[in-house]
């Protein structure tokens, strides 16, 4: 069989491995094989509650966030609510 690049199959090379990763090897025995892993509960590293509240500065966002000059017909945040413009 053929692949995309006009190659039998069988004849790849095998991929490049980065340096920094470490490679280990497992021969698979004749008979049944038993695997246990244990998960551990880690902090995730936040240290710092972000203020959450609205915006009240007059400016006109779009919903993504971005601020507008002059808002046209749609949907946008002015002062923490959503205006629609018709």
């Amino acid at each position: 069989m053929t692949n995309r690049a006009g190659e039998e199959e069988g004849d790849e090379e095998p991929a490049d491995i980065e340096d920094n990763v470490d490679v280990k090897s497992f021969i698979m025995p004749n008979n049944s094989v038993s695997i246990a892993v244990t998960f551990k509960a880690s902090t995730t590293g936040i240290h710092t509650i972000k203020d959450n509240t609205q915006r009240q500065d007059g400016k006109w966002y779009t919903l993504s966030g971005v601020a507008v000059e002059k808002p046209t017909k749609g949907l946008y945040i002015h002062n923490g609510k959503k205006v629609v413009i018709k």
